[in-house]
């Protein structure tokens, strides 16, 4: 279709007047019956299918048969194929998470046991099981080896129960934070449509920065390519060298702003189940309330924090692709350079996003 399509200024019907100019071996000779087109996405395709002449008939299966054995077309295929593959996923997904989240909420301390045994039966068990295989090994090498392993197992056990031993206290703070937290899902369930809410917001706000940056592409100054049918050359003007980074900034400061936005609800939803809790009443986490303080009250302290953090990921971001030429160069010094930065950026990047957190949560707990 490629080689052998046409220009036409406006999509041809069965009869009438075309306007059309050749492109590559395209001819606007047309041998064949006419028939009706409409426009679609730049193309002029038939309305349908079955009014189409046997010739045009062909080449629109040959077509769609290319589309379909293509890699974009065979990846679209299949995941219409697993649609209700994936949707099932998402369901039994959801409903393992509130079984979970009850569980947790139920039987923390029995579960945070019974762990602890499945960790001890690993260790001490598995230890003296390789120690009772490697008694009644024949070789003297094969002997060696499970008494090697089973002593190995056995003093990570006694190190695991010297651990538990010192920090036991410690242990059941732990198990009385994950108790609490489950409560507060349990009786926050509402909160899980904050995340579903906000996801469907990203993809909206993906497909308009995409609308966006083709407006801006097209700035560009477009010209035909000599080589191909099709094909087009891009040479980028001072407005589009100015405004496509500036949205490409934007994307990743939004999305971010996004991702904190729902993390600070989330914060502040849990502050206010403590607070409201008692002795002798559970508390209620006020999402709404949340909502109000994230777009009202605390939307610059998020959009600033979301700020800081798109900058240090822009900022790992060319680490990486530094990084990636440096690991295709032959210099060693270069590669262990890029390493380096690569990984002084990631830290830079995970203690900005620690410190946002910090921040956040700050601002749920005191309101300020």
């Amino acid at each position: 279709m490629w080689s052998q399509g046409v220009c036409v200024k406006e999509c041809p019907e069965a009869t009438g007047p075309i306007e059309c100019a050749p492109v590559g071996t395209g001819s606007c000779e047309f041998t064949f019956p006419r028939y009706d087109t409409v426009l679609l996405v730049s193309i002029c395709i038939p309305p349908s299918i079955d009014d189409l002449p046997p010739q045009a008939k062909a080449g629109y299966e040959q077509l769609k048969n290319d589309i379909a054995t293509s890699s974009g077309g065979k990846t679209i295929e299949d995941i219409y194929e697993a649609s209700w593959s994936i949707l099932l996923t998402v369901v039994v997904g959801m409903l393992l998470t509130i079984i979970y989240m009850y569980l947790m909420s139920f039987a923390t301390t029995l579960l945070a046991y019974v762990s602890i045994m499945v960790i001890e039966l690993f260790f001490l068990g598995g230890g003296a099981a390789l120690v009772f295989t490697g008694h009644n090994q024949i070789s003297h090498d094969a002997k060696t080896g499970f008494y090697v392993g089973g002593g190995c197992m056995i003093f990570f056990g006694v190190i695991f129960n010297l651990l538990l031993c010192c920090f036991w206290k410690k242990m059941k703070v732990a198990i009385a934070v994950v108790d609490a937290t489950a409560d507060f899902f349990v009786a926050t369930k509402r909160l899980v449509f904050v995340s579903i809410f906000y996801f469907f917001v990203s993809v909206i706000c993906f497909l308009v920065w995409v609308a966006c940056f083709a407006f801006v592409i097209s700035l560009c100054k477009i010209t035909p390519d000599v080589y191909s049918a099709q094909g087009k050359n891009f040479e980028a003007t001072t407005q589009v060298k100015v405004f496509a980074p500036l949205l490409v900034f934007g994307l990743i400061w939004g999305l971010l702003f996004i991702k904190d936005k729902t993390v600070f609800i989330c914060m502040s939803s849990a502050a206010s189940y403590y607070f409201s809790s008692g002795p002798l009443k559970e508390g209620s986490g006020s999402v709404m309330r949340s909502f109000k303080f994230a777009y009202f009250k605390h939307a610059g302290s998020i959009a600033l924090g979301s700020l800081l953090h798109a900058i240090f990921t822009i900022i790992r971001m060319a680490m990486e692709s530094l990084a990636d030429s440096g690991r295709r160069s032959d210099n060693a010094a270069a590669k262990v350079a890029a390493a380096i930065a690569l990984c002084c950026a990631r830290c830079l990047e995970d203690m900005i996003e620690y410190l946002s957190k910090l921040a956040y949560a700050f601002m749920a707990v005191s309101g300020q």
